[in-house]
């Protein structure tokens, strides 16, 4: 185990006081994640540390498998911060924009995988591949210290990284899980694994979407695993490939049913459903809409009471009218707003969806948008103010807190930048990392 000397007192409460909100952005920021090239290897020593199951030795990832990791929020009592990466530096981006380096890469490794932060226990996990082609899962924790674990010779594609729960993380195509405790590897059921989902409120239990069989060959299944028994169950999902969401409390969680998720737009699903993880039963909430391209699922309210949902668009027009699901009773209706979505994300301050859509006609070039805050349940929409970030664009928007939009800039096909938008002075503040 290698050690450095320990986190700032500030930087050690962001990563050990995460939110529940964090994963709520996650499911729906996943849907568009697009991995781009790490332009340059690392510095300092190699990784070393316990061979994975079924062998001595280290083990070898798919070549060509670098990413730069895309930026991940982290909330706290006190603000919002950003796990963000820049060349070999994890940095962790505070409120006011301070930015402080937490890790630097080993000489000769690269980005392998996201950056994913732990529920609650201060910590995160990424995946790095060194020049041999060994592939590392690495859990840095609070006090930074931290641990390299070569992955299983079986993952073959580590790009997903997820908690599983706040001492084991879900790896990897084919899905793996590592727990953190024993420090030791469990191959899960399934195969092309879509994309893992947030782990149970409780950390008690993990769902995820993949193929059944090893070959990848059969039916997609929605797994429920549960951490305790070290056993999971399957639930069939038709011929829809499921894409879990957020929990609505410790057995029941909302999972999407639609196509494989798209490498580089948003991936609308045709219904939304509701899983109850103890009886294995998808109670359908939200069909798809007719003659539209699907739903795109903008996550649930921080006190777990709302859904929201906005049709598609379809051959450019907008999808139509969006709908509010309440999770109390499991009903839904029209809500007044049919605004075309670019990207959303709830407040734990206020409890309103705050979402970005066009500002007016969308010329080649113009890359102005629109913040509105909707009220739910009363449904009543605000335009809080613009953005013009030309000449990038959004593509994502993080998080909100204390009246700021963290926002993912893309400007060509560089690495994603980062951005803070202030409403009350309407300035859009880059943070450059450098």
């Amino acid at each position: 185990m290698h050690r450095q000397p320990r986190l700032r007192p500030w930087v050690a409460l962001a990563l050990g006081l995460v939110v529940f909100a964090a994963g709520l952005l996650g499911w729906w920021n996943a849907s568009r994640a697009r991995d781009a090239t790490q332009e340059r290897p690392g510095r300092g020593e190699a990784a070393s540390g316990p061979a994975g199951p079924g062998g001595n030795g280290p083990r070898r990832v798919e070549a060509g498998a670098a990413v730069h990791p895309r930026p991940v929020i982290l909330g706290t009592e006190a603000a919002a911060g950003i796990m963000m990466v820049r060349g070999d530096r994890l940095l962790y981006v505070a409120g006011d924009g301070a930015v402080t380096e937490v890790f630097r890469l080993p000489e000769g490794h690269v980005w392998a995988g996201a950056v994913a932060p732990s529920p609650s226990a201060g910590a995160v996990a990424f995946v790095t591949r060194a020049e041999a082609g060994t592939g590392y899962l690495w859990v840095l924790r609070s006090d930074l210290e931290f641990s390299p674990y070569p992955l299983p010779d079986a993952i073959k594609v580590p790009r997903s990284v997820a908690w599983a729960g706040d001492e084991a993380v879900l790896v990897g195509d084919p899905p793996h899980l590592f727990l953190t405790g024993p420090e030791r590897w469990r191959r899960l059921p399934g195969d092309a694994l879509v994309r893992p989902g947030p782990p149970s409120p409780g950390g008690g239990r993990v769902v995820y979407g993949a193929r059944e069989g090893r070959a990848g060959a059969g039916p997609y299944r929605l797994y429920a695993y549960d951490l305790q028994r070290g056993s999971a169950r399957a639930i069939a999902t038709g011929d829809a490939v499921p894409h879990p969401g957020p929990w609505v409390d410790e057995d029941r969680l909302l999972v999407g049913l639609g196509d494989p998720p798209a490498a580089t737009a948003v991936a609308a699903v045709r219904e939304l459903a509701l899983l109850d993880t103890d009886r294995q039963v998808l109670r359908k909430l939200v069909r798809a809409p007719r003659g539209g391209g699907g739903w795109l699922v903008l996550g649930i309210s921080p006190d777990r009471k709302w859904a929201v949902v906005a049709p598609a668009p379809s051959s450019g027009r907008p999808g139509g009218a969006w709908r509010l699901i309440d999770l109390q009773r499991l009903t839904s209706r029209q809500l007044p707003v049919a605004d075309t979505v670019l990207d959303a994300s709830w407040s734990a301050e206020d409890n309103r969806l705050y979402y970005l859509r066009p500002a007016g006609p969308r010329p080649e070039g113009n890359q102005a948008v629109e913040v509105v805050a909707l009220t739910v349940p009363a449904a009543g929409a605000r335009v809080v103010g613009s953005i013009d970030p030309s000449p990038a664009r959004i593509t994502r928007l993080l998080g909100t807190e204390a009246g700021r939009l963290w926002l993912e800039l893309q400007t060509g096909a560089g690495a994603p930048e980062l951005a803070l938008w202030d409403a009350a002075t309407g300035r859009l503040i880059p943070v450059s990392g450098k």
